[in-house]
C-alpha cells in the first residue's frame, strides 16, 4: 500500500515598504499599504512588518 504524503504549505512572509513623497500624506501612504497588505493576504502571504519613509524623491 502506498501512503500519500501531505505537504504542508508554508506561508510566504512579506515586508511592505512605502515611500511618502512631498505630494502625499501619511494617511494616503497607509491606505496604499493597507491595499497592498490585502493583496498579499489574498495571495496567502503574511505581512510581517510595514515601513514608511518621507522623502522628496526616491534615491536611485
Amino acid at each position: 500500500m502506498i501512503e500519500k504524503q501531505q505537504k504542508i504549505k508554508e506561508q510566504e512572509r512579506v515586508i511592505l515598504v512605502g515611500l511618502i513623497q512631498k505630494d502625499q500624506t501619511v494617511e494616503q501612504a497607509n491606505e496604499y499599504l493597507d491595499e497592498l497588505s490585502f493583496l498579499a493576504e489574498t495571495a496567502e502571504a503574511v505581512t510581517v512588518k510595514r515601513f514608511t519613509q518621507k522623502m522628496l524623491h526616491p534615491d536611485s
